[in-house]
């Protein structure tokens, strides 16, 4: 039997500030910008991101 695991659609995003992989669900800390959600791990990351979103996206 072959298990085809890209097929599932993942339910986990990488917090664009330290990287780590986040699951994304109701209670997922989060942050909407140019049209696009951003996961993150912590409230820290989060804030990081919020104050200068293009340093961590470049």
């Amino acid at each position: 039997m072959r298990l085809n695991f890209l097929s599932k659609q993942s339910n986990k995003a990488q917090d664009p500030v330290c990287l780590m992989k986040v699951e994304k669900d109701e209670n997922a800390l989060n942050y909407e910008y140019k049209g696009r959600t951003y996961y993150f791990c912590s409230e820290n990351c989060k804030e990081q991101f919020r104050q200068n979103p293009d340093q961590f996206l470049s």
